[in-house]
């Protein structure tokens, strides 16, 4: 039987503008309430966590908007969550679950925008403590393969309920897969590895032998078919595991040519200053020693790959001209897809946090030193800002249903008097009667400094000596039409 937890609308003003304009599904957050169902088994698979292969139940919690009344047509995404293919504390992180603080606030996101959004628990476990670099690189890299069988089987779950039972009322010809750290990598993973020769990479073989870390016909094929027992199960045989869109905060692409013409487009989130994960083309460290296990893509190669091959092009051809975008252009070298966060010193995931009681609190500070709730969901303010307008370029040509474009931006021009400005500046826009409604700012870093919605005010007045020093970009809605513009405060 279906158990919902029903979940109230966060309406947090400094965090979330309540879009009354122009509103379209996927795009904007259009549901106020989401409801969860926990615990949904998606497939069963051999788990080696406790060393001894043991069939081990997949579960997922699926988030869903509350009163839709679309049917058979919503897009699916899939959430995947981070940890170092560890459970917390082993990995010694605070994070490491489907639970985890971020990937609930995420899946609230999506579902608030008319997805059905699936935070998704993959199996875990390898050497990562060992001295040998083979040990601890195989195991790595059978751990990651074994995360894509599972994100796999998650995607022909809801492509067999859709073609079956349609109890989720999902569209089989939309999915999205993405993923926070180490569910990062098994996203892009999942996107690009699909030829026995991309595993055979001299960097992906045993040293003493010369053979593949994955061996396809022991682990199963690339969607999860085959394989021997007690190592794999064959989950939702003979159905697609295609998606339509990858993303990804932090991890890297196992390698660059992987990456191949007509293989799903890719939108990347990223600190250039990640210590675990690089930004573009270096070494994966273990978190917990510091030891090396493998040379990676991150998001820079990564993205700058896709829109070579062409991949991206559906975003560059959209002509995306959004705050969002005009932030990332700013520091992504042009890679359309690209979004670096440009933090101070060594963060690996500022969008993440946790209860502080936990006993590997100080380890996350390490890399997150200002780890908070409302620093995380400023940087998934973005990170959902970037992402949602290219993930609906991508989806509405696709299917039957009828989700119409963004409305026409009829505002002709915003000014912001004085700009530059040491104090106190005013927004107003050039059309009599066309009300300022929803304003949000953030700073280089890609962080929401304030986001205020419901306005209905011809001007606003903002006191500028509050903030500190630097270019801000602000995305301003208006009764009829966005427009996004720059403030500079000196």
């Amino acid at each position: 039987m279906k158990k919902h937890l029903h979940v109230s609308a966060l309406l947090l003003m400094l965090t979330t503008a309540f879009y009354s304009f122009g509103q379209q599904r996927y795009l904007d957050e259009v549901f106020t309430e989401v409801q969860v169902t926990p615990d949904v088994k998606y497939g069963a698979n051999y788990s080696t966590l406790s060393g001894t292969p043991t069939l081990t139940d997949l579960f997922m919690d699926v988030y869903e908007p509350a009163n839709d009344n679309v049917n058979s047509c919503r897009a699916v995404v899939i959430v995947l969550h981070t940890g170092s293919f560890l459970p917390p504390p082993v990995n010694g992180q605070c994070t490491g679950t489907r639970k985890d603080s971020v990937i609930k606030e995420t899946c609230m996101r999506f579902a608030k925008r008319g997805y059905v959004a699936a935070a998704v628990s993959y199996r875990q476990g390898w050497n990562a403590v060992s001295s040998d670099q083979d040990t601890r690189t195989s195991t790595l890299i059978q751990a990651v393969y074994r995360a894509v069988i599972d994100a796999k089987t998650a995607v022909r779950y809801f492509r067999n309920d859709a073609n079956t039972m349609g109890y989720w009322n999902t569209d089989p010809d939309k999915m999205i897969v993405g993923g926070y750290g180490s569910g990062g990598y098994v996203a892009l993973a999942y996107g690009s590895l699909n030829k026995p020769a991309e595993i055979e990479l001299d960097k992906f073989q045993f040293a003493s032998t010369g053979e593949p870390y994955v061996d396809t016909l022991v682990f199963g094929n690339f969607d999860g078919f085959g394989g021997t027992v007690p190592n794999n199960v064959a989950n939702y045989p003979g159905l697609s595991s295609e998606v339509q869109l990858i993303f990804n905060m932090g991890g890297a692409l196992g390698d660059s040519s992987w990456m191949e013409a007509g293989e799903a487009p890719v939108v990347a989130f990223h600190c250039p200053s990640d210590p675990f994960a690089p930004y573009g083309f270096g070494q994966v460290i273990v978190p917990t020693t510091g030891d090396f296990v493998v040379e990676v893509s991150g998001s820079y190669d990564a993205v700058r790959r896709a829109n070579m091959l062409g991949n991206n092009d559906v975003f560059i051809n959209a002509n995306l001209s959004d705050a969002y975008t005009q932030r990332a252009d700013m520091v992504n070298d042009g890679f359309e897809g690209l979004f670096p966060f440009v933090v101070p010193g060594q963060q690996a995931g500022p969008w993440d946090w946790w209860d502080t009681t936990c006993i590997r609190h100080s380890n996350g500070l390490l890399t997150n030193p200002d780890m908070s709730e409302t620093k995380a969901k400023s940087y998934i303010d973005s990170i959902m800002g970037y992402l949602a307008p290219r993930a609906y370029a991508v989806l509405t040509p696709i299917g039957n249903c009828n989700f119409s474009g963004v409305e026409e931006n009829t505002l002709q021009s915003v000014t912001v008097f004085p700009n530059p400005t040491d104090e106190t500046f005013t927004i107003s826009g050039s059309q009599i009667g066309n009300n300022i409604q929803n304003i949000r700012m953030f700073d280089i870093a890609g962080r929401t400094i304030f986001s205020y919605g419901k306005l209905n005010q011809p001007k606003l007045t903002i006191d500028g000596t509050k903030y500190a020093p630097g270019v801000y970009l602000m995305n301003i809605d208006f009764d009829k039409g966005s427009v996004s513009t720059k403030v500079v405060i000196k």
